[in-house]
């Protein structure tokens, strides 16, 4: 399976769940998070490649039907963690 034949499938499949392309790939990006420190939504930019405000839309609108959720960040800093709900 060539790439854009794997990016065309894994389009059509978040379509189908009502996920925007974005959606679907902060959901990826979030389930390879396999580290012992927090992954918060500047980490989550860094490995979309994207400025570190970009994602917080998506985060938004994927937290809201529980696909993911946000805690307070456990190093006392005023930003949040995500994680796989």
């Amino acid at each position: 399976m060539s790439l854009r034949q794997f990016q065309f499938f894994s389009e059509q499949a978040a379509e189908a769940l009502g996920l925007t392309s974005l959606q679907y790939q902060t959901l990826l990006v979030l389930k390879s998070h396999d580290g012992p420190g927090a992954f918060t939504v500047t980490v989550l930019a860094q490995r979309q490649l994207i400025k570190h405000n970009s994602p917080a839309g998506p985060v938004e609108r994927i937290e809201q039907p529980g696909l993911v959720g946000r805690r307070q960040s456990q190093h006392g800093q005023s930003g949040r963690d995500l994680r796989r709900a």
